[in-house]
């Protein structure tokens, strides 16, 4: 737990001195109050995710252009071992959702550039960056296999040219009761062809709203998290799927689970964790459950705190971030701990 500790605070300081130094957020001395212009003008940090190896951390740095009323988000890497930092990209467009190739060979991320939301990718030491999908109407949400073969992806389905044509002629249509009704999320999956993605096919069924995947550790499967209607009410009859193959069958993990569900995380050690409050009404703390996919009901791994449970999956490296656990709470970036915070790890393998 030391080498937790100091390694992800290491992390944390790194990414948060530059609030002052190479990203610049800080804002200028002078002994005035604060106005919401400064608190406006400031510059964010998010998207945070550490490289496989855990050398380096890749960021987002977010600033607004008050005069143009826009965002502009850009991609940042840095040394955890030192004050290495490197500007990946540049521009008007707005990058963001940075995620490390699993050899760590590239980033890939989520941007704007070509009109619509697409995947592109860039090397952790600069250049120039490229598209990796290219799928009509833009993309949301992005996971690339273990493997690094194949990169799946949640999209709304492909229109067909009459309701291109209406869109083209009218304007694309709101619902009245949410603007949300219409608006299909389907997971699709597509092979890696030198970091490009080729051949995209729908993977989900017609009639799920899909709001997040993990891949099986072999790569040759998944589990998404998807709900009956894409109107936020219906929340709470989300399942937890399995599938082998894109557009083949698929399973229903969690049905007779009170509730929405969700995937969190599939590895060998812990197999398929999900989470969700296990409660079909009320306001409850999420838990983390367990699925054993033979078809034992789904076992809670958090039931005894008396908080939300969050999971953490740390990187094999060889500073000490080579174990898995499920920790509640977590830490802040002035190196102290909530007085309720702390870790509960496995002693053991759990159900796979």
């Amino acid at each position: 737990m030391r080498h937790l500790r100091h390694s992800a605070l290491v992390t944390l300081s790194a990414v948060v001195c530059l609030l002052g130094g190479t990203a610049e957020l800080g804002l200028a001395q002078e002994s005035r109050p604060m106005t919401i212009e400064d608190v406006l003008g400031m510059k964010s940090i998010g998207g945070v995710t550490m490289s496989p190896d855990g050398e380096w951390v890749a960021y987002v740095v977010t600033t607004r252009d008050m005069e143009e009323n826009e965002y502009d988000s850009d991609l940042w890497v840095v040394a955890t071992d030192g004050p290495r930092s490197i500007h990946l990209t540049r521009g008007e467009a707005s990058d963001g959702s940075p995620q490390w190739a699993p050899d760590g060979s590239w980033l890939a991320f989520r941007s704007d550039r070509d009109e619509t939301s697409q995947v592109w990718g860039i090397r952790p030491s600069g250049g120039e960056a490229w598209q990796v999908t290219e799928h009509p109407g833009g993309i949301g949400s992005f996971w690339i296999a273990p493997n690094s073969a194949r990169i799946a992806f949640t999209a709304q389905p492909e229109k067909d040219e009459e309701e291109e044509a209406f869109e083209e002629s009218r304007g694309r249509p709101m619902v009245a009761d949410s603007a949300f009704a219409s608006e299909w999320s389907l997971l699709w999956v597509a092979e890696l062809d030198d970091g490009v993605a080729i051949d995209a096919v729908q993977a989900s069924p017609d009639g799920l709203y899909v709001s997040e995947m993990v891949w099986r550790p072999d790569s040759e499967g998944w589990a998404f998290g998807a709900r009956p209607s894409p109107l936020l009410r219906y929340y709470p009859q989300g399942s937890v799927y399995a599938q082998e193959e894109a557009g083949g069958a698929v399973r229903n993990l969690t049905e007779a689970m009170p509730g929405g569900e969700g995937p969190v995380a599939w590895d060998d050690t812990y197999g398929l964790i999900i989470s969700g409050s296990g409660q079909a009404l009320g306001t409850f703390n999420s838990q983390l459950w367990v699925v054993d996919l033979s078809g034992t009901p789904p076992r809670s791994l958090t039931a005894g705190l008396d908080e939300n449970a969050c999971v953490f999956l740390f990187p094999p490296t060889t500073r000490g971030l080579h174990r898995r656990g499920f920790l509640r709470g977590v830490f802040s970036t002035a190196g102290s701990q909530h007085p309720r915070t702390e870790a509960r790890w496995p002693s053991s393998p759990r159900i796979r």
